[in-house]
């Protein structure tokens, strides 16, 4: 019966403690949940009526007569966090801040989206901050567009598809300018129109290197031109012919780029500054002594569309345009040389300085080729001159009976011509020269061709004599154009451009049987070849008329491109070299026609392909200073340094 009395008290209290467990008042807050995750204020309880004070924007549900609301335990994420990316101005002139806004254009192609045009004010010390559009992710490829004019500085236009690295800041360099108006008149007082104002840099009072600011005068004689403030410069103005078509088109400069012949250049130091714009540089051109000319055929008959080129003494000569220049002398005398073009009649007339001694020569002809020079004339003017060209000699590339079309035609000495559709060329031959023609297997014989003033037609015969070679380019990156130079042990050489369609077929090159040194580089052709590396390699060709298979792996390499700019964004001239990444130092060619390392005054481009990795640079200027910088070339990319003083 005791037994029975404890079994049951001991449920009682068991019970007992349980119901007080379960009923016992309690905190409402998950204490997991509250360590866990801060309540948004948006769900905060109104003090006033102890209500959700946002529950009517919070989703519902309805149980019976009972209203539920859902309310979600997930961070709220931040929708109005902008990205911004920041694009600095560099080369702002310290008496000239930058004081317009950037305008800027963003676009994704692959998806189809352009941004209308945005702008955003610069800093003071040339800072923008650019606010990237609501699609923009990281690694994603953007097109971005920014241009920028402000008063004082050359209009810009930076243009880039890329990826942005918001952590690091776009640089772009400006140019200052100052404003340096005037007018151009004759011996008589006359305005003279379209009459080219161009701003040559000097050094130690000589001028060098191309213009670097250059406007026309309107009909009144007026000019307006914008240049480098702080640097010595020679204004020069050269009497231009019009551009027949400058009345519809709103052009900075207005003639042809051929002189006129009534007329001589003239020339101005000065040094321009941003604060202080300088007016009534005035310019009188004095009349020139003109020569006359006539080019003909031997059968007197007129050529139309000749080339002439006439120079004088000098000697810097300063580029106006394709057609123009000026000799400078180092008493300060400019001396107007360059190109006339013959008319209908074959009358050409050229300025010059009257006594003087001018070269003539016809440089180029319209429907005939020139192989070799010309005779040079010396004339002192006022002269008369009269030019006769040789006849032109027809060259037939003829395969069976039939001329074929676009055929190469070799000249010892000289780059291949191509015939034209119809398989013929005609080109006027100075001296003497060996012929002959190529077109896939075929192949003619040579031929030794003579100078003669009588008319002559030439038939190359082609045979089918070559070897097929086969040069397949391995690589991930694909290739259709390539430059191919051969030498032969023979001593024979030639250079060509090959195209082909596909990348899975080889280049195809027609070669004699021998032994051969092969080097397959860079072209314009397609962007991807012009990164191309040089491939050097020996091929035997001993089969003739059989085909020769060569696989050859592709590596690509990078572009350098180089800057140096003072202190105030002027740009400066030098010597420059590499040290590659074995170590070495070399120069480079930053031109294709200047010395090795020498760079002018300007952007000047590497037009050799340097290997990836990276590289030490080393600047000489006149001063015998010299400066590093380091930069690392990539596969496929233009790099481009910039070395600020």
């Amino acid at each position: 019966m005791s037994r029975i009395l404890a079994l049951t008290a001991c449920l009682l209290a068991i019970a007992f403690a349980t119901s007080t467990w379960i009923w016992w008042p309690r905190e409402t807050t998950d204490t997991t949940q509250s360590q866990s995750f801060q309540q948004p204020s948006s769900l905060r309880q109104d003090s006033a009526n102890n209500r959700t004070s946002n529950r009517a924007d919070s989703p519902r549900e309805n149980y019976g007569d009972v209203d539920v609301t859902r309310i979600s335990l997930e961070p709220a994420k931040n929708t109005n966090q902008t990205k911004v990316l920041r694009l600095q101005l560099r080369g702002l002139h310290r008496k000239n801040p930058w004081t317009s806004p950037l305008h800027f254009r963003f676009g994704d192609s692959s998806r189809g989206i352009n941004e209308p045009e945005r702008s955003s004010p610069v800093s003071i010390d040339g800072l923008c901050l650019i606010t990237l559009p609501t699609w923009w992710r990281d690694n994603t490829l953007v097109t971005l567009q920014v241009d920028g004019d402000s008063n004082g500085y050359r209009e810009f236009r930076y243009h880039k598809r890329n990826k942005l690295d918001l952590s690091q800041r776009i640089v772009v360099d400006v140019q200052p300018i100052a404003s340096l108006t005037g007018t151009v008149t004759n011996g008589r007082g006359e305005p003279v129109e379209h009459a080219r104002i161009s701003a040559f840099a000097t050094k130690s009072n000589q001028p060098f290197g191309n213009s670097i600011a250059t406007t026309s005068t309107n009909n009144r004689g007026c000019y307006s031109l914008n240049a480098p403030p702080d640097i010595p410069l020679l204004i020069t103005a050269t009497a231009m012919q019009a551009n027949a078509l400058w009345p519809q088109v709103a052009l900075r400069v207005t003639d042809n780029g051929q002189l006129r012949a009534d007329l001589l250049p003239a020339g101005q130091p000065t040094q321009l500054a941003v604060e202080k714009a300088i007016a009534d540089c005035d310019f009188k051109l004095n009349d020139a002594a003109i020569v006359t000319g006539r080019v003909q055929w031997p059968d007197y008959a007129p050529i139309a569309g000749a080339e002439v080129r006439f120079s004088g003494p000098g000697s810097t000569r300063l580029r106006v345009s394709r057609y123009a220049a000026i000799n400078w002398q180092p008493n300060g005398s400019l001396v107007a040389c360059g190109i006339a073009t013959t008319d209908n009649q074959g009358q050409f007339t050229v300025p010059t300085n009257s006594s003087a001694q001018i070269d003539l020569a016809v440089v180029s002809l319209t429907h005939a080729k020139i192989v070799g020079e010309l005779f040079t004339q010396g004339v002192v003017a006022p002269h008369e001159s009269l030019y006769t060209v040789p006849f032109p000699v027809t060259l037939r590339a003829v395969h069976k009976g039939q001329l074929v079309p676009y055929a190469h035609m070799l000249m010892e000495g000289m780059r291949p011509l191509r015939a034209r559709e119809d398989g013929t060329l005609n080109v006027v031959i100075t001296q003497g020269a060996k012929v002959r023609a190529e077109q896939g297997s075929l192949r003619s014989k040579w031929r030794f061709v003579a100078a003669n003033h009588l008319k002559q037609t030439v038939d190359l015969t082609m045979v089918n004599q070559l070897s097929e070679l086969h040069v397949a380019l391995e690589g991930d990156i694909p290739v259709h154009d390539a430059t191919f130079s051969w030498r032969c042990e023979d001593g024979r050489a030639s250079t060509d451009l090959l195209h082909r369609k596909d990348h899975d077929e080889p280049f195809q090159l027609w070669l004699e049987p021998g032994r051969y040194e092969l080097t397959v580089g860079p072209t314009s052709g397609d962007r991807n070849a012009s990164f191309l590396l040089p491939i050097v390699r020996n091929v035997d060709i001993s089969k003739p008329r059989a085909t020769t298979r060569l696989k050859l792996p592709s590596k690509f390499g990078g572009y350098l491109s180089l800057q140096v700019l003072d202190e105030n964004g002027r740009f400066v001239a030098g010597n420059c070299k590499i040290r590659g990444p074995d170590g070495k130092i070399r120069p480079i060619r930053m031109h294709l026609d200047g010395l090795p390392g020498a760079f002018l005054a300007e952007t000047s481009n590497c037009p050799e392909v340097l290997t990836t990795g990276p590289y030490e640079l080393i600047v000489n200027l006149d001063n015998q200073v010299t400066h590093k910088r380091y930069f690392t070339i990539l596969k496929c990319k233009t790099t481009t340094v910039v070395l600020r003083l």
